[in-house]
């Protein structure tokens, strides 16, 4: 066997060709279909295709929200690995944040308390909700 330089462009435009392949005739939401393949991609696990769901527009306002600078949070290293310089540009998009680190964690769980405070003032019954 021959070892050969290949381009990591030319390795992931290929296997984005055999995720094309595999799935054959099933037909996905045109909106998704570019995230559902880098999952399976990033993954190499098929079901994916199945087992995604997601909210009207999420694709779209999820985007929106990168134009407009929001912070990706994720809470493992490789994952922030992943999201390269090319990604960035042109984006308004700020620094990544790490889950793992304890400030933010932090100030994460304490807006969500703070929500559920707020839920429960106007929602009494349902108060444990969301816990």
């Amino acid at each position: 066997m021959k070892l050969q330089d290949v381009l990591p462009e030319d390795i992931e435009r290929r296997s984005m060709e055999i995720i094309t392949e595999e799935l054959g005739d099933r037909v996905l939401d045109p909106e998704n279909e570019a995230v559902i393949k880098r999952v399976i991609h990033t993954t190499a696990d098929f079901e994916y295709a199945d087992r995604l769901v997601f909210s009207p527009e999420a694709v779209r306002r999820g985007v929106d929200a990168l134009c407009h600078g929001a912070s990706i949070v994720t809470d493992t290293e490789m994952a922030r690995a992943g999201i390269t310089s090319a990604f960035w540009d042109g984006w308004a998009v700020r620094p990544i944040a790490l889950w793992r680190t304890a400030a933010l964690r932090r100030r994460l769980n304490g807006t969500a308390r703070r929500a559920r405070r707020r839920r429960c003032r106007k929602q009494p019954v349902n108060c444990r909700a969301g816990r």
